[in-house]
């Protein structure tokens, strides 16, 4: 069965499946804290599919001369009707975010537009998910975005993988 919703990730992605989760959203997470573009690759080798998917990469590596070309790959094995890419608080790994997201079509949020005290956690996780467009009153049962609230749908169970 094909998950509605899956997180994939680091400490970012952690921190917006909890602030799902506390919405009634439970979504399948291959996220760890301090999780590198290639340590997602390493955890996540097949193709990510689902209904909606949420990527946050970008934080523990911004440096890296691979993070471009890890995110292509990633992207590229990802199969889903929507992909919300979260950008990092750095300015260089943030442009690349934006730059695969672009490429692929995808919605880009940007954590700059969130406080922070450290410049890489938001200080409000609740506020990223909801930024990331998942609430019970704008979500179908598919999960497809609806113009007006449409009927209570039933919470999505998932199987949490961690490394």
């Amino acid at each position: 069965m094909i998950p509605f919703c899956l997180i994939l990730g680091d400490s970012t992605a952690v921190g917006t499946a909890a602030a799902l989760a506390m919405s009634g959203i439970q979504c399948e997470m291959r996220a760890r804290v301090g999780a590198s573009s290639s340590d997602a690759l390493r955890f996540s080798p097949e193709t990510l599919s689902a209904s909606f998917v949420v990527i946050a990469l970008g934080s523990n590596d911004p440096r890296s001369p691979k993070l471009l070309q890890n995110l292509n790959v990633i992207r590229r094995r990802t199969a889903a009707s929507r992909v919300v890419w979260i950008a990092p608080y750095n300015p260089a790994a943030s442009a690349i975010v934006r730059t695969v997201a672009v490429t692929f079509g995808d919605t880009v949020v940007r954590l700059d537009a969130f406080r922070t005290q450290d410049g890489i956690h938001p200080i409000s996780y609740r506020s990223v998910a909801r930024v990331v467009g998942l609430s019970r009153s704008t979500l179908s049962m598919t999960g497809e975005q609806s113009a007006s609230p449409g009927p209570p749908f039933a919470v999505r169970q998932a199987v949490v993988v961690t490394f």
